[in-house]
């Protein structure tokens, strides 16, 4: 099944680090905590958010939370 995000809707495939994911397009994002909706697409699952619900985008190297440089 394919999905195409409506209005100011995106799509995004969560990611087991915090809460920065991934776009269809292949930047990485950090949203809400409680935004979105859970979709299920076979075994993958995927967020619907509104642009809203993000709050940033990932530019650059990111670093591990208490890495020491």
């Amino acid at each position: 099944m394919n999905l195409q995000p409506l209005g100011d809707r995106l799509i995004v495939e969560v990611l087991d680090e915090e809460e920065t994911t991934v776009s269809e397009e292949g930047d990485e994002i950090i949203f809400s905590k409680y935004g979105g909706t859970e979709i299920k697409l076979g075994t993958d699952e995927v967020l619907i958010l509104r642009e809203s619900d993000v709050l940033a985008k990932v530019v650059g190297d990111r670093e591990l939370a208490g890495a020491k440089s």
